[in-house]
């Protein structure tokens, strides 16, 4: 029940932050990325800040003896080339339509047909890659459940 919490108020905490920030507004992220055309350079504030939160957090775990506050011990996937692949999609799809996941679904609540669609196209393409067939390497790394009774 404890990690449900703390994956919820996580949440809440990142849907404030990407509201607050601008992040929710596709053409501000559209602006930020147009680094040839009339880029708008206010979200490197965001990032410098996400960063700098990263380091703070990251130095007060690594405190903890290496060890998370909320599991027995870390899981890492394996990098390979489907890792790599949807990196960059997940790229391009953030360039082309100014959202990643995040913002898109915080974007809800503004009532705009672009958060709309670009959700609806985000669970299209959930439920095609669950329609696929898994290959031998997708299937290759341990699920975090796993990996945790293998400690």
């Amino acid at each position: 029940m404890i990690r449900a919490l703390a994956a919820f108020a996580a949440g809440v905490l990142f849907a404030l932050g990407l509201g607050v920030s601008g992040m929710t507004d596709g053409a501000a992220v559209v602006g930020f990325l147009d680094v040839l055309g009339g880029w708008q350079p206010a979200l490197v504030f965001v990032m410098v800040g996400g960063i700098g939160t990263h380091a703070v957090a990251r130095a007060a775990m690594l405190r903890r003896a290496g060890r998370p506050a909320l599991t027995a011990a870390w899981t890492w996937g394996e990098v390979d080339l489907r890792t790599i692949a949807g990196a960059a999609l997940f790229g391009v799809g953030w360039a082309l339509g100014g959202y990643c996941p995040g913002p898109a679904v915080v974007g809800l609540a503004s009532g705009a047909w672009e958060p709309v669609l670009f959700v609806a196209s985000m669970a299209a393409g959930m439920g095609l890659h669950a329609l696929a067939p898994a290959s031998e390497a997708a299937t290759s790394c341990a699920a975090p459940d796993d990996a945790l009774r293998a400690t």
